[in-house]
């Protein structure tokens, strides 16, 4: 998913930059010198899909003289790119692997409302008695 998000951003320079003969190389290689692919760093793609955007992302669109009306467009639809992959590429499927779980189980309806209900009695027991 990162690999085709990174391909993604690398298009959306290559056809809006304002310079001439670009090489597609040295833009990837910029993309990849950005920090928020380091997901160890406080800021990465978690943030920047919260709406977060990081200096990096926009000195790499000014460097390469994308115009400051375009700039606001590109890294809003960039952001809204990135929630759609991860909805299609991970909760998606997710879903998918959840549903054939319950299947395998025999989880029904009434089952996961009898569970919810005794996690709420539970908790309302914990309160209680950590008030006292």
């Amino acid at each position: 998913m990162i690999d085709k998000f990174q391909q993604y951003l690398q298009k959306l320079i290559l056809v809006n930059s304002q310079m001439e003969n670009i090489n597609p190389d040295d833009i990837f290689k910029e993309i990849l010198r950005c920090k928020i692919w380091d997901f160890n760093k406080t800021y990465n793609l978690f943030m920047l899909a919260k709406g977060f955007i990081h200096i990096d992302l926009v000195n790499l669109f000014t460097s390469y003289r994308i115009l400051d009306k375009d700039r606001i467009r590109l890294l809003n639809g960039l952001v809204n790119k990135l929630i759609f992959d991860f909805k299609i590429f991970i909760w998606e499927y997710r879903n998918v692997k959840l549903a054939d779980l319950k299947h395998q189980k025999e989880i029904n309806a009434k089952m996961k409302k009898s569970a919810n209900k005794s996690k709420l009695v539970a908790n309302k027991l914990d309160k209680i008695v950590s008030s006292r």
